[in-house]
């Protein structure tokens, strides 16, 4: 009874980290000015996944 909460939990944290990394990205890559705008992130998003690392860790 008490797996189906922590599965829940679980997922809401899930849902939580991956758009709490969505936002953060976009900020970041509109900073560094690699991006235009919110349709450009979408469609740039995998190839700037390499240079997000690259800004973070300064390499």
């Amino acid at each position: 009874m008490h797996s189906h909460y922590i599965f829940g939990i679980l997922m809401i944290s899930y849902v939580f980290a991956m758009l709490f990394n969505f936002i953060i990205s976009y900020k970041i890559f509109k900073e560094e000015k690699l991006i235009n705008g919110f349709f450009d992130f979408l469609i740039k998003s995998s190839y700037l996944n390499f240079k997000y690392f690259n800004i973070l860790f300064g390499k």
